[in-house]
């Protein structure tokens, strides 16, 4: 993700997970939650309205379904690897017009 890159709001078909490789990558839950695991190995849970700060080693769990956004707030690109668990033939995002925007 190129430096200060806002992605649009949008959800998954399928469960995806994403481990952040570099940079810092400032993360949204608009609606349900997903679970998060940081580098020291802490879990959380960020549930609607929560935004949290992803930096080297985290990484997070979307179930299909839930609205969210990230976001690359610094000067210095994010680098994700993601593993997309629905069928091939989906689109690996569906936008979404979050309601109260």
């Amino acid at each position: 993700m190129a430096p200060r890159t806002k992605l649009p709001t949008h959800t998954h078909p399928g469960m995806q997970i994403e481990r952040v490789e570099a940079g810092t990558l400032t993360y949204t839950v608009v609606k349900g939650e997903a679970r998060v695991t940081k580098a020291n190995s802490t879990e959380l849970i960020l549930k609607t309205g929560k935004t949290v700060l992803l930096t080297v080693g985290d990484s997070l769990v979307e179930p299909a379904g839930m609205v969210h956004y990230g976001e690359n707030q610094t000067n210095k690109p994010v680098i994700l690897l993601s593993a997309s668990l629905f069928n091939a033939n989906q689109p690996k995002a569906i936008l979404t017009i979050p309601e109260n925007k």
